[in-house]
């Protein structure tokens, strides 16, 4: 039967790295620090999601994303003008729904 390791350790501290609540607890430290700016941060956390794909939905900020790209786009387009903000977000949602099918959750 193997040892459990000590506190303070090597295998103490991979044990830890590999605990969900502490990658969980990484991820939320690097989303807060990418949101303020902090560029390595954001890399590391980008880097991070792409090695381990299943967690991105532990990061909420990434989880809308999409949203505000498409956000920022429309408003973009419409240069504040509402008539033509609505025009294009009605536009986005039909591409949307003509190029996606109905249960694609790739823009979700």
């Amino acid at each position: 039967m193997a040892k459990a390791p000590k506190d303070g350790s090597r295998a103490g501290e991979r044990a830890a790295c590999k605990s969900p609540a502490y990658v969980l607890q990484v991820l939320k430290s690097l989303a807060a620090q990418a949101a303020k700016g902090d560029k390595q941060a954001a890399a590391d956390l980008a880097d991070y999601v792409a090695t381990h794909p299943e967690l991105k939905p532990t990061v909420r900020e990434l989880d809308a994303l999409t949203d505000k790209v498409e956000t920022a786009w429309i408003r973009a387009v419409s240069f504040g003008d509402a008539l033509t903000e609505r025009a294009a977000r009605d536009e986005v949602a039909g591409m949307k729904a003509e190029l996606l099918a109905p249960d694609a959750t790739i823009l979700k």
